[in-house]
């Protein structure tokens, strides 16, 4: 499904936590959009730390499948100086409704 964002990093983490005896497949995701992203670094260069967004798609044996990932604005809430960007809020609309969409 096209969504405006792309994946910058992912992980296997499946194989390690079957190695540790947890049954569980789990993918992990750096997520975002180098554009809309501008609206934090014009802010401050710490928004680096949570940009791109992390998500972790998970499945444990019989279990449906989980999709957690940060929530933007809660994040960047510890930022004072990005309170006036609406990057987050937007952020965290957009990036529910893609997963959202691709779980319906």
């Amino acid at each position: 499904m096209p969504s405006n964002f792309s994946i910058f990093w992912e992980m296997e983490q499946g194989p390690t936590m079957k190695l540790a005896r947890i049954p569980i497949e789990s993918k992990f995701y750096l997520v975002g959009n180098a554009v809309i992203a501008r609206g934090l670094f014009r802010y401050t260069g710490a928004a680096g730390v949570g940009a791109p967004v992390r998500i972790c798609v998970s499945q444990r044996d019989g279990e449906e499948t989980r999709i957690a990932l940060d929530q933007v604005a809660a994040f960047f809430g510890k930022f004072p100086e990005t309170v006036p960007s609406d990057v987050p809020r937007r952020l965290d609309t957009e990036m529910v409704r893609v997963f959202e969409d691709a779980a319906a």
